[in-house]
């Protein structure tokens, strides 16, 4: 039910405070990033995976999918314009400081 338009998603924790947030991007397809890359994708397909393992948070993907799929949530805004996008996104991480962005 992921749109396929452009967007900013973020990751959090269920049950965490609205600004506590693991981790927020940007893409030109929601559905595919979230979905295929960030859920079912291995560790090269995305950012946060590759991260959770190298902190030693989680020893492969699939703990990092178990974990997104029983104990996180995603949220999202669809953003077309992909200059409003980027603009957004940095807006985003200053304001919510997720823990897994640079």
């Amino acid at each position: 039910t992921l749109p396929t338009t452009g967007g900013v998603y973020r990751v959090l924790e269920l049950g965490s405070d609205w600004s506590s947030s693991i981790y927020l991007g940007k893409t030109g397809n929601l559905r595919n990033r979230i979905y295929h890359d960030l859920l079912m994708g291995n560790q090269q397909t995305h950012t946060l995976k590759s991260k959770l393992i190298s902190a030693g948070q989680f020893p492969d993907a699939a703990s990092v999918k178990l974990y997104l799929q029983e104990r996180c949530s995603v949220q999202f805004h669809s953003v077309l314009d992909e200059t409003q996008r980027s603009l957004f996104e940095h807006f985003a991480i200053a304001l919510l400081r997720p823990r897994f962005n640079d």
